[in-house]
């Protein structure tokens, strides 16, 4: 409880001085930055980290994001982050879980690369691309099959306590200059 009141208490703060949080959850907090430079956007990160960390609480500057995507449930995203290192981060999504299969992992990292270049029509026509590769049996089954499993994954939509829900429009993020700061 004590961690949800000091960032919900850092966003009301944040976004009283006009800055815009374009994600948080129960740890974090990711800002878009003023600043149009990599330099800039770090001294902005760390000026936010000195102003919020107080004594017996520290909240740590991690990273700064040239893009970020989430569809708006909690810990799930995807950044490209360009400082301390360059690299796509992915959380919460199946590219990172155990069970995915390749077919799954690869054809998701495809797609959020397209999604971070905001190249849409790419993203469309590759989807589309994948999905017909499936369909006309050119993906060989053991590639879409999850680890340890001989063959396709049978259907879940009569397995007891499986289902699929829409929460309707929960917002989507796509954000340029974007830093990360975590309590």
């Amino acid at each position: 409880a004590f961690a949800r009141e000091a960032i919900t208490h850092i966003i009301h703060t944040l976004e009283s001085d006009g800055h815009e949080v374009v994600y948080s959850d129960t740890d974090s907090v990711f800002v878009r930055s003023p600043e149009a430079t990599l330099e800039g956007a770090r001294r902005f990160g760390e000026q936010i980290s000195q102003r919020f960390t107080q004594a017996g609480v520290t909240f740590e500057f991690q990273s700064v994001y040239s893009a970020f995507f989430s569809h708006g449930a909690k810990k799930r995203y995807v950044a490209r982050q360009v400082w301390p290192k360059e690299e796509m981060i992915v959380r919460g999504y199946e590219t990172r879980r155990t069970d995915a299969f390749d077919y799954q992992s690869s054809a998701l990292q495809e797609i959020f690369e397209r999604v971070l270049a905001e190249d849409i029509d790419g993203l469309l026509r590759r989807s589309r691309e994948l999905v017909a590769a499936v369909r006309n049996r050119q993906v060989p089954p053991s590639s879409w099959s999850s680890p340890g499993r001989s063959g396709p994954r049978s259907s879940t939509t009569n397995r007891p306590g499986r289902r699929c829900r829409s929460s309707g429009s929960s917002g989507s993020s796509r954000r340029k200059g974007t830093t990360s700061s975590r309590a």
